[in-house]
């Protein structure tokens, strides 16, 4: 008698597979946004402040990625999947009326610009890795692990218990941040040296994003007021002290935008509150945050070394400054600065090479790519008299636009523009049914302004991984909102009809699919993503770790031999990490003129070359790097005065490109103008010293491109003009190094003419010149 089939049973209550996946994923979602804003290099264990966020982004990311897309293999592996020979997909009638779906579809056009964009890149490596790791949260690996999280949420923490979960996460890292923040003020941080700044960072290497993680949380804090406890005195003490503590943080952190943002917030906050509960319950939380700003203030007006930072930059939110300088300074005055020229660069997209016509043209569409802003600005940033680089826009849609273009700036837009609709809708929804506050009203209370005061925080600020992930998990956080409350608010009504219902028929864009071909492309996809995902994990994570861990380990060793090794073993690992190359090319660079001066010439030149070779192959990745391109001019112009005149080319050369890459640099350009003269190229010289001697009156008084334009008139045999020009080198900056300079280059031409006690004087003023090395 031939045996019965099994029916596929579920046991009610039992646990599937795919719910611990589920909550698999979602501890890992939590662990993640947890450990990112708290994790850095405690006690020197890595080298790089960045490395343990980026590692855990990376690898919380990765495992997501990787469950989920087995979990989809499973669920085809069902028996109960298989029932059906098709499946059929219909993107349109999915997302109906829903904002919430229609902003997942928006994500998924933003990826697909970011991914566009990389490809369009100058440099694609740069994009996908990223280049200076400080630069956080914007190459094409952050964005994706970023997306990752921002999905895990949207799509899997549907309930009150995983929002309530992610609420309390926020709060519980923002609270232990704010402790850090405040005990740094106060002069205590052996974990991290960071003790006695004026500003704060707590644990996230900057002020701004510390600022900007306390916006998130004290909203978040402060909804918990509304949720029913046991020991609710308690409970109300611990809300106070923790919102205490948060906003001293944000007070010590001196951040002007994250101020104003906090104050969006709190006011999105109650309009909320009064929209859902009564008046009376807008008069409880503003009671408990009257009283956690009393905390506040008593912890603030605690004796410390640093003093109070945060009035003199509260009173100064606004300031323009006087205007008649274009360096780039903080507050108002610096983001004007910077928006200016970076729409002016919005109409040009210059980018650092020569490309074809197809790329130019799409430049706009797709922007100069990820982490590529930092090389193209300088083309149209305004004269800077320091050397510092920028490598954001300080306005998070115009950094979209400038490496993502206009079709990444849409996908953005569309996504947030839906994300407030959905929000409006939810509490709009949530008022009408008459719930008042209860747990998922608190929830939206937690979670809708901290969205919202982020939001503001982001049009002057300068966001990184650190308070980017809980960025996007809020943003996630929306979308699961918007489903929960409708589920919950239909369930209310007993109703099978919904307004969110998509229309019924069947879509244009409707498609289907043989399940057996489903299957097999999921688990395709599965195989191969999970192998990509291993193989970069370890090729880039893993290695770039162990090297920081190796280089944290023995760089401070009391032997000279074993720091050398370390250092060298470390950069061998991870070439492409700049701090770790220009550093050891600097320390060849210095020890070969330690050995030149004892004289060691065949060492010297053996330990400047190794330095050298060292900047060339990082060039070879990232051609356009500043640091690497001074670096090895500095190198060709000591070669070149060590009479090794086969550099000269490669120094006038270099100097050129310096310019071409940085031509809002006077220092630079005074430079480059000085290396001209040095190689006879004196036509170039005065050229490059004019530009810089044009913006003066903006910057600051520049002896050295006078100096370059003098010398450069006198070989010309110009000698009238030149003694104008280097009086002038002597008199903008006395006892300048361009100033020393012209002084022996006029002892030299009034000795010529025979004017005695003239050239006697300038070779005295000259005597102390020191020899030009860049």
């Amino acid at each position: 008698m031939p045996r019965r089939a099994k029916k596929n049973r579920t046991i009610p209550g039992a646990v599937t597979t795919h719910d611990r996946i589920d909550q698999a994923i979602m501890w890992i979602t939590l662990g993640a946004l947890f450990i990112i804003p708290l994790v850095f290099s405690y006690f020197k264990i890595v080298a790089v402040f960045t490395e343990l966020k980026l590692v855990t982004l990376h690898l919380a990311a990765g495992l997501i990625a990787m469950l989920w897309l087995w979990q989809l293999v499973f669920r085809r592996l069902d028996t109960r999947s298989r029932q059906n020979d098709r499946i059929s997909w219909d993107l349109v009638r999915w997302a109906g009326h829903n904002p919430a779906r229609w902003a997942l579809i928006s994500a998924a056009v933003w990826v697909f610009a970011q991914i566009a964009s990389t490809l369009l890149s100058p440099l694609p490596i740069i994009s996908f890795f990223g280049g200076d790791e400080a630069r956080s949260g914007y190459n094409l690996y952050d964005s994706i692990s970023l997306f990752v999280l921002f999905l895990s949420i949207a799509l899997r923490f549907r309930s009150r218990r995983s929002l309530k979960l992610l609420a309390y996460t926020l709060i519980a890292s923002g609270t232990v941040a704010a402790a850090y923040g405040i005990a740094q003020h106060f002069g205590w941080d052996p974990i991290g040296n960071n003790a006695g700044r004026t500003r704060v960072i707590a644990s996230f290497g900057n002020t701004l994003n510390f600022g900007a993680y306390m916006v998130m949380t004290i909203p978040a804090t402060l909804a918990m007021v509304y949720k029913d406890r046991k020991r609710r005195g308690i409970w109300l003490a611990l809300i106070v002290g923790a919102l205490g503590l948060q906003l001293s943080g944000l007070w010590f952190s001196g951040g002007r935008g994250p101020f104003v943002a906090a104050a969006a917030a709190l006011s999105t906050f109650f309009i909320i509150a009064a929209a859902l509960g009564s008046y009376r319950a807008v008069a409880k939380s503003a009671g408990m945050l009257a009283f956690s700003g009393i905390i506040a203030a008593v912890i603030i007006s605690l004796p410390s070394p640093q003093g109070d930072v945060g009035l003199s930059r509260a009173l100064s939110i606004g300031t323009l400054g006087d205007g008649t300088s274009t360096d780039i300074v903080g507050g108002l005055a610096g983001r004007l600065n910077i928006w200016g020229s970076t729409l002016k660069l919005a109409t040009r997209w210059d980018v650092p090479i020569e490309e074809p016509v197809a790329n130019s043209i799409l430049r706009p569409v797709f922007g100069f790519g990820p982490d590529m802003f930092i090389y193209s600005f300088p083309f149209a940033s305004k004269p800077q008299t320091r050397l510092s680089i920028l490598d954001h826009a300080h306005n998070y849609e115009l950094q979209i636009l400038m490496e993502q273009g206009f079709a990444g700036l849409l996908g953005f837009a569309a996504l947030t523009g839906l994300l407030f609709f959905a929000a409006f809708a939810i509490v709009r929804r949530f008022r009408a049914a008459g719930r008042n506050i209860d747990l998922t009203g608190s929830l939206l209370l937690a979670l809708l302004p901290a969205m919202v005061g982020k939001m503001v925080e982001l049009q002057t600020g300068v966001p990184r991984v650190s308070d980017l992930a809980m960025t996007f998990a809020l943003f996630g956080a929306a979308i699961a909102l918007y489903e929960l409350v409708n589920r919950q608010l239909e369930a209310d009504a007993e109703t099978d009809a919904s307004p969110e219902e998509p229309a019924t028929g069947r879509s244009p864009m409707a498609r289907t699919a043989p399940n057996q071909l489903v299957l097999g492309s999921t688990l395709l996809a599965a195989v191969l993503a999970t192998a990509v995902l291993l193989t970069v994990f370890v090729s880039w994570d893993v290695r770039r770790l162990s090297a920081s861990i190796s280089l944290a380990a023995g760089h401070d060793s009391p032997s000279l031999d074993r720091r050398a090794q370390v250092w060298a073993d470390a950069q061998a690992r991870a070439p492409e990490r700049e701090s770790f190359t220009h550093n050891l090319s600097e320390q060849y660079v210095k020890v070969a003129k330690e050995q030149r001066e004892l004289g060691n010439e065949n060492e010297s030149m053996r330990l400047i070359l190794i330095g050298r070779d060292l900047l060339l192959e990082y060039e070879k990745r990232d051609p356009f790097e500043w640091d690497a391109q001074i670096g090895l001019s500095k190198i060709a112009a000591i070669l070149a005065e060590w009479g090794k005149l086969e550099y000269t080319q490669e120094l006038a050369d270099r100097s050129r490109r310096i310019v071409e890459l940085y031509p809002s640099y006077p220092t630079l350009v005074g430079t480059a103008a000085t290396a001209m003269t040095s190689v006879g190229l004196h036509e170039l010289a005065i050229e490059y010293a004019d530009r810089v001697i044009a913006v003066e009156e903006t910057t600051q008084p520049w002896s050295k491109a006078w100096y370059a334009k003098g010398r450069s008139l006198f070989e010309l045999g110009r000698e009238d003009e030149a003694i104008t020009a280097l009086i002038t080198a002597t008199e903008k900056q006395p006892g300048a190094e361009g100033a020393l300079l012209a002084h022996q280059v006029l002892a030299e031409i009034y000795r010529i003419r025979g004017e005695t006690e003239l050239s006697e004087y300038h070779k005295e003023q000259g005597a102390d010149a020191i020899t030009f090395e860049e």
